[in-house]
């Protein structure tokens, strides 16, 4: 009623005499105009932010109410997922509206900005309702007071963005023309921080509460943090860094004054700005370095910045400057810093916080899997029927091909939801890392982007050997030994520029040091062998000869001369079957190469170490197709054969010898053919057929060259054989003085694997013979163990003390048979 009187005295004013001033006349109407609209929109603005208050508070203590019931009665987590669903609704039911009106054409930017923090904090909450309401069985009610806390927390939030939009929205109304900013008093000329860019917080993380929770304890300090994560790219370091923004103390602490921006893309100091602007929601008024200074101290209370692929504009020929800046944000006193990134090196000037320096490690495989499963949705089963072990198995490859990096590992769960993972692990295996991408336009959507952005940095670009040495340590499985690198690569090493190069990886993080070893993950030596070819790198073939001089270093294998090639021979002998795979697949003269392969077999089979039946398998096709290198293929059916043996696979290793030796006789290369009759002997023996394997050893002892003086080696490995053969048969006495005099022999001949095998095989004869077999058998367990390590068989020495821990024991059970007959 009070409206009515004041409505009415605005009419006469318009019809007053004309005598009147017109310039002042003007200037009451419009007064007296505004006066009323101010009111009426005050009425209508009161009214609109009671409404809004009303229903945010709505939302809150329907939460609480919900989750209070819930922690009341001990319900399981469906009353969870009710109470979230019910917000959710009520959220979207009164948020609409608003964001509705940020739509129409006659709102204005600032009312659209404002508006668009109130769309970033909707998705947050979606974001955080989605996995609550995807949660199980509840574990504690400790569980549901964090989501009931959380949810408070929103509601605050809620309410304070919808305040901000209401007097936005009053101002819009009042002056929809004009720029809001422009009206508003200086304490708001600057962005609201609830506009502040935050991201997503990632749905999924796993495996890293490690590192999460001690950089949240952190940031809760009194004093600003100072934090850097380093690593290769697409280890994590986003995801941490999110997690950690949006970690419920770490809100609670800083509330809405925290921001997040990348510099993926920007290559200078304005570029890092302009990202930092945009983030903040600052306009360009003036010095854009000003303005974004300004914001950050400006803030009331702590607050939080967190600074996305800092290589991007570190790495650069405008580094100093990004530096200084970066400098600059570090030395704030309201503000704690985080910045991610992609190397193994940060910002020598900042003062970091201590014990806040991380560098993140690849997932463990367990991780690897949980990550893979949650994403992908898929899960086999080991003790499952055929196909649940099929995706078991095919999953746990895939991850291990990932190297527990988990970027790639997203991608592929992301494939897997529409894809068998067993197609996919074959996919992968064919085509590489062309696979590793999403077919959108996102940072995450391709992993040889991202490994790209590392190889196109400035710092590799200084380097023109780090390239170089990329390409060829990522045909490597185990990575280059750092203190090989001068014999791996002579000509490299006339300045040190492999062990510079070898550098330049560690420090971009696309190489790890591992005991010494320069390695690189499987994702990058996958992408690497597709992109950048091996081959076609000048320092190949220097690379190609060093690891095929290796693979023929056992030639003393067995004997203590052998110990330390033994040694390096396993450590390596990934890397050399990798490179000796590669060399038959390009121009390099064949033979050499063929040779290593045979030498490298003989190692394998002799000192139970590695598998190289891929390796022989491409040998044998090498050779098939020339008939130039056919001279090479009984060796390698030989080496094949006796593989097979050793594998339980004993019809084709009976092919494989018989071919090898008839081979060996159409050369006259006689002893080669013994050597064939000597394995078909060991193969009959495997499958207990001790006749069969007693005459073709007999055979070979009335052969000629056995006969002589000369060949005392062969004469004892057919006593040896003999003396195995005749214990299984129960002939213990003789037996046991073939075995003495063939150790004898052995020991003539410095050959001391013989000598271990045969003291081996005497501590088991006085356990099936009379009499009490302990202090014998204890004795010649010893002794085997002693020549063992002599020769640099390490993974027998745990055997040998197995063996002699039964034997003290007191068990009177046969002792077992050493698994190598020849």
């Amino acid at each position: 009623m009070a409206a009515a009187p004041n409505a009415a005295s605005t009419v006469p004013l318009m019809k007053r005499s004309p005598t009147v001033d017109s310039s002042r006349t003007g200037k009451s109407t419009l007064r007296a105009a505004s006066l009323l609209t101010i009111r009426t929109l005050g009425t209508f603005a009161s009214k609109a932010k009671s409404s809004l208050n009303e229903h945010a508070g709505k939302l809150g203590k329907h939460a609480q109410d919900g989750l209070s019931d819930i922690a009341g009665i001990g319900r399981p987590a469906q009353e969870v997922k009710e109470a979230c669903k019910e917000f959710r609704a009520r959220m979207e039911m009164r948020t609409d509206q608003v964001l509705e009106k940020a739509k129409s054409p006659d709102t204005n930017d600032a009312f659209k900005t404002q508006a668009k923090g109130l769309q970033n904090l909707v998705l947050e909450i979606n974001t955080f309702l989605d996995a609550k309401e995807s949660l199980g069985v509840l574990k504690s009610m400790t569980e549901v007071d964090d989501i009931k806390k959380s949810l408070a927390t929103f509601d605050e939030r809620l309410k304070t963005t919808v305040d901000s939009l209401t007097v936005n929205m009053t101002m819009n109304l009042l002056f929809p023309e004009k720029d809001v900013t422009a009206r508003l008093p200086s304490p708001i000329l600057g962005p609201l921080a609830a506009e502040f860019d935050r991201a997503t917080c990632p749905r999924i993380c796993v495996g890293r509460d490690n590192v999460i929770d001690p950089i949240v304890k952190t940031l809760l300090k009194d004093s600003p943090a100072r934090i850097a994560l380093l690593g290769m790219g697409g280890i994590g370091k986003t995801t941490i860094a999110l997690k950690v923004l949006h970690d419920p103390e770490v809100v609670d602490h800083f509330g809405n004054n925290r921001v997040f921006f990348s510099c993926e893309g920007d290559t200078t100091v304005n570029g890092l700005l302009k990202s930092a602007a945009a983030a903040l929601r600052v306009r360009k008024r003036g010095d854009l370095r000003t303005m974004v200074k300004e914001c950050l101290s400006s803030l009331k209370g702590p607050g939080l910045l967190v600074i996305d692929n800092c290589e991007s504009v570190w790495d650069t020929s405008a580094d100093e400057g990004v530096e200084e800046l970066l400098v600059e944000f570090a030395t704030m006193d309201n503000l704690s810093l985080i910045l991610t990134i992609r190397g193994a090196i940060t910002p020598p000037n900042i003062q970091w916080s201590p014990d806040s320096t991380y560098r993140i490690e690849p997932l463990k495989l367990e991780d690897a899997r949980q990550l893979f499963t949650q994403i992908s949705g898929k899960q086999g089963s080991p003790t499952g029927n055929d196909e649940e072990k099929a995706v078991e198995e095919s999953i746990t490859k895939l991850v291990k091909e990932m190297g527990g990096i988990p970027r790639p590992i997203t991608i592929l769960a992301t494939l897997a939801q529409s894809t068998n993972p067993a197609d996919l692990l074959a996919h992968y295996l064919d085509d590489g890392t062309v696979i590793l991408k999403k077919g959108r336009g996102e940072r995450d959507s391709s992993f040889d982007k991202s490994t790209m952005l590392s190889i196109d940095s400035l710092t590799m670009r200084q380097s023109p050997h780090a390239l170089e040495a990329l390409r060829l340590i990522a045909l490597l499985p185990e990575g280059a030994d750092r203190a090989q690198l001068e014999e791996m690569f002579p000509t490299m090493n006339r300045r040190q520029e492999a062990s510079e190069a070898a550098r330049i990886l560690l420090q971009l993080a696309l190489a790890d040091d591992c005991s010494g070893y320069v390695k690189v993950v499987a994702p990058i030596r996958m992408f690497m062998q597709k992109r950048y070819p091996a081959a076609q790198a000048s320092h190949w073939k220097e690379l190609q000869h060093y690891y095929a001089r290796l693979a023929g270093s056992g030639e003393h294998v067995g004997r203590k001369a052998g110990a330390e090639p033994v040694t390096r021979l396993a450590k390596e002998y990934p890397n050399i079957v990798s490179v000796l795979r590669y060399s038959l697949k390009t121009e390099l003269p064949q033979s050499p190469i063929l040779e290593a392969i045979i030498e490298l077999a003989r190692f394998s089979t002799m000192a139970h170490v590695g598998d190289c039946t891929q390796l022989l398998s491409d040998a044998l096709n090498k050779v098939a197709d020339s008939a130039e290198l056919a001279r090479h293929r009984p060796s390698l059916l030989l080496a094949v054969g006796r593989l097979q043996t050793q594998q339980g696979e004993y019809d084709q290793a009976d092919v494989s010898l018989c071919e090898a030796k008839k081979l060996f006789e159409e050369l006259h290369q006689d002893l080669d053919a013994l050597d064939c009759q000597l394995a078909l002997a060991d193969n009959f023996y495997a499958q207990e057929a001790w006749d069969d394997a007693c005459s073709l050893v007999r055979s070979a002892q009335s052969t000629v060259f056995l006969q002589t003086e000369e060949d005392k080696f062969g004469q004892a490995q057919c006593l040896h054989k003999m003396g195995k053969i005749m214990r299984k048969q129960g002939q213990l006495d003789e037996a046991r003085e073939l075995l003495e005099q063939a150790s004898d022999m052995y020991d003539t001949e410095r050959y001391d694997l013989g000598v271990a095998e045969c003291a081996w095989e005497l501590a088991t004869i006085p356990l099936v013979g009379e009499g009490d077999p302990t202090l014998a058998a204890m004795k010649m367990l010893a002794k085997a163990r002693e020549f063992y390590e002599q020769i640099g068989f390490a993974n027998m020495l745990e055997v040998c003390d197995a063996e002699i821990e039964k034997v003290q024991s007191g068990n009177k059970d046969t002792i077992s048979s050493n698994t190598a007959f020849a």
